[in-house]
C-alpha cells in the first residue's frame, strides 16, 4: 500500500472542502411517497460515524450464518511481515467464492509487492470476512482489509454478492445513471456532518473522490434503505473512520440496478437463503466438492452439551511436571479444515495438546471445537480475527479477546484465561485484560517452511523440558509431521501436556514462554 494509498491521499490532502454546515439545512429523511428522479438532488442522506480516535474500526456487527460455508486461510506469522487472510468457500456459490478469491489473493500478492519485513515497524495485512446478505437465492459477503505501512493503519471494505448464478459486487447494485447523483448525495451528507469533503480543486476541476470510490460497500436493508459504508480516506479524511450513510428507500429506490433490484427484492422477502448445491459442486477451503442439497441462512449454532472429556490423554491431576520432562504442543490459528485430521492422530497418540483458536473460526467448526474438548485437548484463545494487538486501543483489543473468550464458553461449556497474541505480538494494556499470556521457546516456522521434514527438524532441535511448541493446525504438512514429532519426543523421555498441565494455575497479566525450573 505505500504505492497504491500514498499516493491516492497524498494527492488529496492538500484539497479536502472545509463543510459548510449551514447550507445543509435539510431533513435526513422523506415523506415522499413516489421515488425521487436519480438525477435530481434530493434530500440530505442519514449519516454515520464508526470512526475510532486511530481512524480504524471493526465491521458493523452482524450476526447472519450460513450453514456448511468453509474458510480458505493465508496466514503468514512473520512478526515482521504480518499477514493474516481469512476468506468464505459457500456451497452453491462458485462464482461469488472465485470472485472473491482472485480479489484476497490479488489483494495478498500486491501487499507483499509493496512491503519488506521490517522488525521496527512490521507492515500488516489482515483481511476478513461476514455475511451481510442471506436471503432467498441471494448471499452477500462483506470483506475487510486493514492494511498498515509504517505510518498508520486504513479499513476498507467490499462487498460481492452472488445468487448461485450470477455474481456482482456493490457498485453493481447502482444504476450507472445514478452513480454521479448517488456520490453528490453522500458527500453533502458526509459534509453536513462536520467532516471536511474533497470537493472541486483549485482551478475548478471536479473532485477526486469518484462513485467507484463511494461504492465498495453498498447493502440494502429489509425496509429499502441503501446504506453505504465508506472507506477511510474515500470521501472524508482517514481520520474520520468509516462513515456510513443511509439512503432512505423511497429516494433509493430510482437508483437500483436491475441487480439492486433483485438483492432488494430477496431482502424484503425475509425468505430462507436456498441456493442448489449439487453434489459435485459443494466448494470446502481446500477445494474439493462434499454435500449435497441446499444451503441454508442459520443464527450462529446453539452450544452443544458439554460432554466429559473422552479417554486418551491423562487428566491434569495426574502429571507433576516438576518430576516428568513435560513438553506441551500448541497450534495456532484454527480450527480448520485438516484440525480433524490432526485431532486424529493425536488421540491415537494419547497426546494432549492446546489449540489457540479464533473466535471466527470457532464459529465456522463448532463441532471440531466441542471434539477438541471431549477428547481431553484444551482449547485457549488467539483473538477473533488475527489483528495485531499492538494496533489497538485497549477497548478494541478487549473486544478482540472477550468475543473469543464468549464463543469458546457458547461452543465448549468451558472458559479460558490463556491467550496467545497474534504474531506473539502484544502492548503494555495487553496484560490488563485479564489473560494470562501465552508465548513459546521453540518456533517449527511452519507457517514459513510449509514442510513435514524442517518442521520436525526444527521442532526437535532445541526442545528442553519445560518447552512449548509453537506450531499451526492449518497446514497440510504441519498435520503431516506431527505424528513423528510425538513419536521421537516420546522416544526422548518426554510427557506431552497441555498448557495447563505444563503450567498449572497461571497468573492473569503474566507472560510465559516456558516452564521454569520447580
Amino acid at each position: 500500500m505505500r504505492g497504491r494509498f500514498a499516493m491516492r491521499v497524498g494527492v488529496r490532502v492538500r484539497r479536502w472542502v472545509l463543510p459548510l454546515v449551514g447550507a445543509f439545512l435539510i431533513t435526513s429523511c422523506t415523506t415522499a411517497s413516489t421515488p425521487t428522479d436519480p438525477t435530481t438532488p434530493g434530500p440530505t442522506p442519514r449519516v454515520s460515524s464508526t470512526d475510532a480516535p486511530t481512524g480504524t474500526t471493526g465491521m458493523p456487527p452482524s450476526e447472519l450464518a450460513v450453514a456448511g460455508i468453509a474458510v480458505a486461510q493465508s496466514m503468514g506469522d512473520d512478526p515482521a511481515l504480518k499477514v493474516s487472510v481469512r476468506r468464505p468457500v459457500a456451497p452453491g456459490q462458485v462464482g461469488l467464492s472465485s470472485a472473491i478469491a482472485g480479489w484476497a489473493t490479488s489483494a495478498e500478492s500486491a501487499f507483499r509487492g509493496d512491503y519488506v519485513a521490517n522488525p521496527e515497524a512490521p507492515p500488516e495485512l489482515n483481511v476478513g470476512w461476514q455475511v451481510v446478505t442471506a436471503s432467498g437465492p441471494v448471499l452477500g459477503i462483506r470483506m475487510e482489509t486493514f492494511e498498515f505501512g509504517g505510518a498508520s493503519g486504513q479499513t476498507s471494505h467490499r462487498v460481492f454478492y452472488g445468487d448461485g448464478s450470477d455474481t456482482w459486487t456493490g457498485a453493481d447494485l447502482i444504476a450507472e445513471s445514478a452513480r454521479a447523483s448517488i456520490l453528490a448525495r453522500v458527500l453533502a451528507a458526509v459534509s453536513a456532518q462536520g467532516h471536511p469533503t474533497l470537493g472541486p480543486g483549485p482551478s475548478g476541476e471536479p473532485g477526486e473522490t469518484t462513485a467507484q470510490d463511494v461504492l465498495s460497500d453498498v447493502t440494502i436493508t429489509a425496509a429499502g434503505d441503501v446504506v453505504v459504508l465508506l472507506d477511510q480516506g474515500a470521501a472524508a479524511p482517514h481520520s474520520s473512520g468509516n462513515l456510513r450513510v443511509t439512503i432512505p428507500s423511497a429516494d433509493a429506490v430510482g437508483m437500483l440496478s436491475e441487480r439492486g433490484r433483485r438483492v432488494a427484492q430477496a431482502v424484503r422477502s425475509g425468505l430462507p437463503y436456498a441456493v442448489s448445491v449439487p453434489s459435485s459442486a459443494a466448494p470446502t477451503a481446500g477445494g474439493s466438492s462434499a454435500g449435497s442439497g441446499g444451503s441454508t441462512a442459520t443464527p450462529p449454532p446453539a452450544p452443544p452439551t458439554p460432554t466429559p472429556p473422552a479417554s486418551g490423554p491423562v487428566p491434569a491431576a495426574s502429571v507433576d511436571c516438576a518430576v516428568l520432562k513435560c513438553v506441551a504442543l500448541t497450534f495456532d490459528d484454527g480450527p480448520g479444515p485438516l484440525t480433524g485430521r490432526l485431532l486424529d492422530s493425536l488421540v491415537s497418540a494419547g497426546a494432549p495438546a492446546t489449540f489457540f483458536v479464533l473466535g471466527q473460526n470457532v464459529r465456522i467448526h463448532p463441532d471440531v471445537v466441542a471434539r477438541m474438548v471431549r477428547s481431553g485437548m484444551v482449547v485457549a484463545n488467539h483473538t477473533w480475527d488475527h489483528r495485531d494487538l499492538k494496533r489497538l486501543t485497549l477497548e478494541e483489543s478487549r473486544s478482540e479477546v472477550d468475543r473469543t473468550a464468549a464463543e469458546i464458553t457458547r461452543v465448549t461449556g468451558t472458559s479460558t484465561i490463556l491467550m496467545r497474541p497474534p504474531y506473539g505480538s502484544y502492548a503494555p494494556q495487553t496484560t490488563t485484560l485479564g489473560q494470562s499470556i501465552i508465548l513459546w521457546d521453540v518456533d517449527t516456522e511452519d507457517w514459513k517452511n510449509r514442510s513435514a521434514a524442517v518442521t520436525t527438524s526444527r521442532a526437535l532441535a532445541t526442545v528442553r523440558s519445560g518447552s512449548i511448541i509453537l506450531m499451526h493446525d492449518i497446514h497440510a504438512s504441519t498435520v503431516e509431521a506431527v505424528p513423528g514429532i510425538v513419536a521421537a519426543l516420546k522416544a526422548r523421555g518426554f510427557t506431552l501436556v497441555t498448557i495447563p498441565q505444563l503450567l498449572g494455575s497461571t497468573t492473569p497479566g503474566k507472560v510465559y514462554t516456558r516452564r521454569t525450573a520447580g
